[in-house]
């Protein structure tokens, strides 16, 4: 697992992935771009394949 810290990330998906809004579903995409306040988040994303 990778942790990063940042306040605004833009990340891009070779495929739709899932998604989810304040844990409400929402519908499938590539593209993801989410801006948050320092230390107000956790995201969790898949390894990078080696």
């Amino acid at each position: 697992m990778e942790f990063r810290t940042f306040r605004r990330a833009e990340l891009t998906f070779a495929a739709p992935q899932s998604r989810e809004l304040d844990g409400d579903p929402v519908s499938h995409g590539r593209r993801l771009t989410a801006e948050v306040r320092p230390g107000a988040l956790t995201v969790l994303l898949p390894n990078r394949e080696k």
